[in-house]
């Protein structure tokens, strides 16, 4: 039988998740080019619509959130993601601790359909 989780190792976790989000923002304030964890590989838009797969960024984000955090998670995108460079996206999502997720998802570049994904 699994242990239950004590209220202060939620506040624990719910504290690191917040301070790595931060380093996280910060990181992405401090460089112009995309890094490893933050940017996203870009699944390429077809040339007619110039929309992002949104499965294929739920994929990417949530494979870069587990690999950064430590805890998986299901990540939601449910807005047309243009390929314009600025355009910001939300994504949503809940990471397998029970803990709400919005993502914010930043198109970098539009000729090769990079981006950036946030905590909010």
């Amino acid at each position: 039988m699994a242990e239950k989780p004590t209220e202060a190792s939620s506040a624990m976790r719910r504290w690191r998740l917040i301070l790595l989000g931060l380093v996280l923002l910060l990181g992405v304030a401090a460089c112009a080019h995309p890094v490893e964890g933050v940017a996203a590989p870009a699944h390429q838009p077809s040339r007619a619509s110039s929309v992002l797969d949104p499965d294929g960024a739920e994929r990417d984000i949530a494979a870069q959130f587990e690999d950064t955090f430590g805890v998986a998670s299901e990540i939601s995108c449910t807005q047309r993601m243009h390929v314009i460079t600025g355009a910001q996206y939300e994504c949503t999502g809940r990471t397998d601790d029970g803990e709400g997720l919005t993502i914010r998802v930043v198109i970098t570049d539009a000729v090769s359909a990079s981006y950036t994904w946030e905590i909010v």
